[in-house]
């Protein structure tokens, strides 16, 4: 299990598009897809970090900032357990398959499937997504937060 605390003092998100800021935890217990997971996520810009089970990434998720999961088939159970707990549950996820056509009642709520075997532009199409996406996110809650505050 390896990752990094998310600090305060660095600006939270990058420019709309912009991986360098994105967080990204890599869920699977097999090490090659795991590592190549990996590789394409840092190819991006973003910081990634891992775990190998469900135990070892709610531990992580708990303790730290993460914009996007990228769990596999295997570790899919990841994915519903973050969707149970109101200090996960905001996460995005993407749910890493090999059959991505198979019983949606059956899989997790996830934001997207990435079919396995992936190419490393599929990564990074989802990767700068969901930066977008974050950012636009925040760029609302700001211009919320100023259209509320009374005028001086």
């Amino acid at each position: 299990m390896q990752g990094r605390r998310h600090d305060p003092g660095l600006p939270a998100r990058a420019d709309a598009g912009d991986a360098r800021a994105a967080i990204v935890l890599v869920v699977s217990d097999r090490p090659r897809e795991r590592h190549a997971l990996l590789t394409s996520v840092e190819a991006t810009g973003a910081r990634a970090a891992s775990a190998d089970n469900v135990h070892d990434a709610l531990a992580l998720l708990r303790c730290m900032v993460f914009d996007l999961v990228i769990a596999d088939e295997p570790q899919g159970p990841v994915i519903d357990a973050i969707r149970t707990d109101d200090r996960t549950a905001a996460v995005r996820c993407v749910l890493a398959t090999s059959s991505p056509r198979g019983d949606d009642a059956e899989r997790p709520v996830a934001i997207d499937v990435l079919a396995l075997p992936f190419a490393p532009d599929d990564v990074a199409r989802i990767v700068r997504r969901v930066v977008a996406d974050v950012t636009n996110e925040l760029d609302q809650r700001e211009r919320d937060t100023n259209a509320a505050k009374p005028a001086t």
